[in-house]
């Protein structure tokens, strides 16, 4: 039945006894510690979550953990470009370069070196370029995760199963998102900058993309570049269909 819950289901739902197996006296009596109790087992199991879910952020931006300075470390959105991380404070703390470097024509970067270098086409192992990421889309690595959004530091999404997603904001007293951390803060120095639209990001071979400038052409992705197409006449690119097509309406995205 609905309506406001009984005592008995109150009991129920909080876990509490019923005064036969550890209330608090006469039968029927509430035992409001056993409720506060359950509940802070359930706020610290929450917390706990919390930390699980941060100790498993997967942003797509460059990683300087665990390499030495001056050491390169591969661009996750781009197989044939690389980051240099850099302790540019003195404490300790590397930070990658403000702008990813190419590597020379028919190179790719790998990491799995002692040292990690670009590598000629020969020695090219074929997972290198299976795992990029798109750095313009949340990448959610688990139930609860936080995501930087793309292109607005107050912002950020929550991550919910099957890849769904909810935008949320920041407070004003902690308006720009840390998506080192996965929290809201007031540093303005801890945005999330790597996403431009304006470029086509491809995250597997073969994959098609949309042109930004023009709804007319689109990009095969490719090992280590992009091979482009335009539409016959008449037909714009859908990017949902993955193909050619009239009577499509197509807003260019730069």
């Amino acid at each position: 039945m609905g309506g406001v819950p009984r005592q008995r289901e109150i009991r129920e739902i909080w876990g509490v006894g019923n005064g036969r197996d550890g209330g608090v006296g006469n039968k029927g009596a509430f035992s409001w510690h056993q409720a506060f109790t359950n509940a802070m087992f359930l706020v610290a199991t929450f917390l706990l979550m919390i930390l699980l879910v941060r100790g498993s952020l997967q942003v797509c931006a460059p990683d300087c953990t665990g390499v030495d300075p001056g050491f390169s470390v591969k661009d996750p959105t781009d197989c044939t470009k690389y980051y240099i991380c850099l302790d540019t404070s003195g404490d300790g703390k590397l930070v990658a370069s403000s702008e990813s470097l190419s590597c020379p024509d028919g190179q790719f970067f790998l990491d799995e070196h002692t040292i990690p270098r670009c590598t000629p086409l020969p020695e090219f192992l074929p997972n290198t370029c299976k795992s990029m990421c798109n750095p313009c889309v949340p990448n959610c690595p688990a139930v609860g995760a936080l995501e930087p959004h793309p292109i607005n530091c107050s912002r950020y999404y929550v991550c919910l199963e099957d890849n769904h997603v909810i935008e949320e904001s920041c407070p004003p007293h902690k308006g720009h998102f840390d998506y080192k951390f996965g929290e809201c803060t007031a540093d303005n120095t801890v945005c999330y900058n790597y996403c431009d639209p304006c470029v086509p990001h491809c995250t597997t071979v073969d994959q098609r993309v949309e042109d930004p400038y023009d709804c007319t052409k689109f990009h095969l992705c490719i090992m280590g570049g992009l091979a482009n197409f335009k539409c016959p006449h008449h037909q714009v690119y859908n990017r949902y269909a993955g193909l050619c097509e009239e009577n499509v309406y197509c807003l260019p995205t730069c």
